[in-house]
């Protein structure tokens, strides 16, 4: 099970402004806090379409604990309609796969 999982309608608390990316697990978009408007990054997934759950959710569990400037917080994690949402540190400037 994932830490801190929060079910319910994300778009009560988030604003989804815009999609910036889509990649082999799912979109994403960016968003912003309705309460303290902070801007994030959500990554919608659609949780059925992931080959190993268990991986994914050890992998996620452990991004919710690391704290290191190189590596994008997950501040967290929602279930709704089928999908999950990660909610993650918002960084301007495009994908990093462009500058490699």
């Amino acid at each position: 099970m994932f830490y801190n999982l929060k079910v319910g309608n994300i778009k009560e608390f988030y604003h989804f402004d815009r999609r910036i990316g889509q990649g082999s697990f799912g979109v994403v978009y960016e968003a912003r806090n309705r309460l303290t408007l902070q801007k994030v990054a959500i990554k919608a997934i659609v949780y059925s379409d992931l080959n190993n759950h268990k991986q994914f959710i050890n992998e996620c569990n452990i991004m919710i604990k690391l704290d290191h400037p190189n590596i994008v917080n997950i501040i967290e994690i929602w279930e709704w309609d089928k999908l999950l949402f990660l909610v993650m540190d918002f960084y301007e400037g495009g994908e990093l796969f462009d500058y490699l």
